[in-house]
């Protein structure tokens, strides 16, 4: 059953490339069932991951969260400190889509605390990166520099989203000291990475500087361009939201999840 489980969640992990989120939830909930049941705790903080992951990518925020801190109990249960941390930054990403900077601020200090106890450079990067985002917002222009470039220099050796999502960052973080020329050369290679690594919301941010630089350099017909990148960006990602199946399959596991306790209860009774 373990196996079989484990299977499930790669399969959950190829239908959501293919864009099909309500089998994805589906088969990560099937999997989390027998996890469960046969007390992987590991496996089980993996489902949540990659479940919390779903929810939080189809514009489900509050419920990422709520499933994030689910495998944060089990990570504590195990000790695993590098899954704490990811977890932590996970956390820190949801809280600052909502607009709670400070609850970001806090979680990302976690996680590069962890990363730091067990000496995981690429953690720590991410969790610089994750941190000179929160100060950029802030204000703290100098700060967020020193931590973006840090984070650039290990986050290079990998291009994937976390390198893209920096590239991003040190175009925001030019643009704030109006130096367009270097901005628009990392936002430019961030959105080319969004494209090709076929994480399209990652571009929308680099887009939506590209129109302001471009903008400020007096370039309006490259900057009218990425204006109309971004509304068709974003409009794909709109129209691919989640629909009312995923919220009704996670009520339905909870409600066999509670039926199951219940029957417990009673036999114990």
């Amino acid at each position: 059953r373990k196996f079989e489980s484990t299977a499930m969640v790669w399969e959950g992990m190829v239908e959501f490339e293919k864009g099909n989120y309500d089998k994805t939830v589906e088969l990560y909930l099937q999997a989390l069932k027998i996890k469960e049941e046969i007390k992987d705790l590991q496996g089980e903080s993996t489902v949540l991951l990659n479940l919390a992951g779903v929810y939080y990518e189809r514009n489900h925020p509050e419920k990422a969260i709520e499933i994030y801190k689910q495998a944060l109990n089990i990570k504590i249960k195990l000790k695993d400190k590098k899954g704490q941390g990811t977890v932590f930054g996970n956390l820190g990403n949801v809280s600052l889509d909502l607009k709670q900077d400070k609850a970001a601020l806090n979680y990302y200090l976690q996680s590069k605390k962890l990363a730091q106890e067990i000496k995981d450079t690429f953690e720590i990067a991410i969790a610089n990166r994750a941190l000179a985002n929160v100060y950029l917002k802030a204000g703290n222009i100098k700060d967020a520099e020193a931590l973006a470039r840090q984070a650039y220099s290990i986050l290079r050796n990998n291009n994937d989203r976390n390198f893209t999502q920096c590239l991003t960052l040190l175009g925001k973080v030019y643009y704030e000291k109006r130096d367009y020329h270097r901005s628009v050369a990392y936002l430019l290679e961030a959105y080319n990475n969004g494209i090709k690594n076929k994480t399209p919301f990652l571009s929308l941010e680099s887009c939506e500087y590209l129109v302001k630089d471009y903008e400020k350099l007096k370039q309006l017909d490259k900057s009218l361009s990425y204006q109309k990148l971004y509304s068709q960006i974003n409009d794909s990602l709109l129209s691919e939201k989640m629909g009312e199946q995923l919220a009704e399959m996670q009520i339905k596991y909870e409600t066999e999840k509670k039926e199951k306790e219940i029957e417990h209860l009673d036999k114990e009774n």
